[in-house]
């Protein structure tokens, strides 16, 4: 089987490939410019051709017809906030998703967020109503929205239609961080020699998972045979903030003093929220 990976070389990307591979996939990563090959182990082990998302005349050399696309590729995610999320990345992803649709994809694997979710605490299943607050949030409602829409339109139309599965990705940790995150600045900080770390009060209870781990869950979404439908990417469990970093700085056997209350709780997330992780697990179970 022939998988196309989109920002394949981002946080959640360069995790979800190796697990491809191993899985005996065929790989074929989708990128605008040359890989740096810095800590890529896999990019002799894939075909890469050039796509560039923001082309309104997007020209695609791909293998014929790929049978499975992930669809990681984002832009502005530094900025949950920014409108580009809905004025930007929203029509390029409608616009590459539709042609890879119209050109007989069957399978369309789609990296959604708990951000979709808004402000809702507790334990939050897939059939949990969506109340985005950030243009993030709010762009990726509306693009899981458009896709069951066209998919639902070829069925009427021809008979035939492409598979769905809709990942909404809690919180990860792990290699290839943006250096502007909480564990990446911590270690930072221990490496500098800091005595104390600033940080939020800590308390806010989150959902979090190495990437690693992310990524091996969106392979096995990749090697399913019909769509999973929505799906909450996360541990299941909760844990707080201040509690997570205590883990860590323990397993670096670091010493240095959390300075709680000095950051707000972010406004856009609720203080405590996690997800549900059965549907996963029900997929996973069949055989």
């Amino acid at each position: 089987m022939t998988v196309l990976v989109t920002g394949a070389t981002g946080f959640v990307g360069r995790h979800v490939v190796p697990h491809l591979l191993r899985d005996g996939q065929e790989v074929v990563v989708a990128t605008r410019s040359p890989i740096d090959e810095s800590g890529l182990a896999w990019v002799d082990q894939v075909r890469r051709v050039e796509l560039d998302l923001g082309d309104a005349d997007l020209e695609m050399d791909l293998p014929a017809s790929p049978e499975t696309v992930v669809h990681l590729a984002w832009g502005n995610l530094q900025n949950f906030r920014s409108i580009d999320h809905l004025d930007v990345e929203l029509p390029r992803a409608k616009r590459f998703l539709r042609r890879l649709a119209d050109g007989g994809c069957k399978r369309i694997i789609v990296a959604g967020t708990c951000l979709e979710y808004g402000l809702q605490n507790g334990c939050l299943g897939v059939d949990a109503s969506t109340k985005p607050v950030t243009a993030y949030g709010l762009a990726k409602v509306q693009l899981h929205e458009y896709l069951r829409m066209l998919q639902a339109s070829r069925m009427r139309e021809t008979g035939q239609t492409f598979e769905l599965t809709w990942a909404r990705i809690f919180y990860l940790h792990g290699e290839g961080q943006s250096p502007r995150s909480l564990l990446p600045l911590l270690r930072s900080a221990i490496q500098r020699g800091d005595k104390t770390f600033p940080m939020s009060g800590g308390e806010q209870l989150r959902d979090f998972l190495p990437a690693t781990e992310v990524g091996r869950m969106l392979a096995d979404l990749a090697w399913n045979t019909t769509g999973a439908g929505t799906v909450n990417i996360c541990k299941g469990t909760p844990i707080s903030v201040r509690r997570l970093i205590e883990e860590h700085i323990a397993s670096w056997d670091a010493k240095i003093d959390l300075q709680l209350g000095v950051y707000p709780y972010p406004d856009y997330e609720p203080l405590a929220f996690w997800g549900d992780r059965t549907p996963f697990e029900t997929l996973r179970a069949k055989p």
